[in-house]
């Protein structure tokens, strides 16, 4: 990005620190001890931290991974406090929260935060951000930015049906890959050929396309570690489907949710 910073969008996150012993123990990562600090010191440290690493003056999307589980440890107002000062200093120029309930993002607007983002899961088969998370990212004019489009690789169509997850893996104890519900998903998955076959395009990039159609707001996180991956997520952007053909999956969604009513 050197000499042309300009053309890109970078975006990052603060509040977890590694090895400090500073914060609330999280969880260990790749033999690493990962701690979560939502203090205003924290923060500022984390920004400047990022900066020095990223060789920029400024992060453009600059997010709070989750917020403070205990308020009386990190007060909302320390933490909006930090994020508010890094965006008038120009180091930050928008604010994201990820993994927030409406409560929790109302919260932060109160106390003067000028979320842009708010980042949370959403795909076909998990949807429950549309009762409330959806509707107050409207309300409020801010960008709605969607992780695991692809439901950890269900909703691309390559999954079998009889895949069996290890314990420890990170699909382990997610709702979709249970034994129970894994062969249903995947048989739904299957029935979009017709779909695919119309708009011509992969599982993958009608999964993308679904949720870009709630809404010129939503924005889909592809989480690509390979050229390949990013060129198979790309032609998603192309991938416009019609209101029919979303009620259509929202008619198949139903039936299948129906099977574990």
């Amino acid at each position: 990005m050197s000499g042309n910073r300009d053309e890109y969008v970078i975006s990052t996150k603060a509040t977890f620190d590694w090895d400090t012993g500073v914060g609330r123990y999280w969880n260990d990562v790749d033999g690493h001890k990962v701690y979560v600090d939502h203090s205003y010191e924290g923060i500022k440290k984390d920004c400047e931290n990022s900066l020095k690493r990223l060789g920029t003056d400024h992060i453009d999307i600059y997010y709070a991974h989750n917020p403070a589980k205990d308020t009386s440890v990190y007060p909302v107002e320390d933490t909006v406090r930090a994020l508010m000062d890094l965006k008038k200093e120009g180091k930050v120029l928008a604010l994201g929260l990820s993994n927030a309930q409406p409560d929790v993002i109302q919260d932060w607007l109160d106390h003067g935060c000028e979320l842009d983002i708010i980042q949370r899961k959403y795909s076909m088969l998990t949807r429950n951000v549309e009762e409330s998370v959806l509707p107050l990212c409207r309300e409020k004019g801010m960008s709605y930015h969607a992780y695991s489009p692809l439901e950890r690789g269900i909703l691309a169509g390559t999954v079998p049906a009889d895949r069996v997850v290890p314990k420890g893996d990170a699909r382990d104890g997610e709702l979709w890959w249970s034994p129970d519900r894994l062969l249903s998903a995947v048989k739904f998955v299957d029935g979009l050929a017709d779909i695919c076959e119309q708009y011509q395009c992969t599982r993958v990039q009608l999964a993308v396309a679904f949720l870009r159609a709630q809404g010129d707001f939503v924005n889909v996180i592809c989480g690509a570690h390979k050229p390949e991956q990013i060129e198979a997520d790309a032609p998603a952007a192309d991938v416009e489907l019609s209101s029919e053909t979303v009620a259509d999956i929202r008619k198949r969604l139903a039936a299948l949710d129906a099977e574990f009513e």
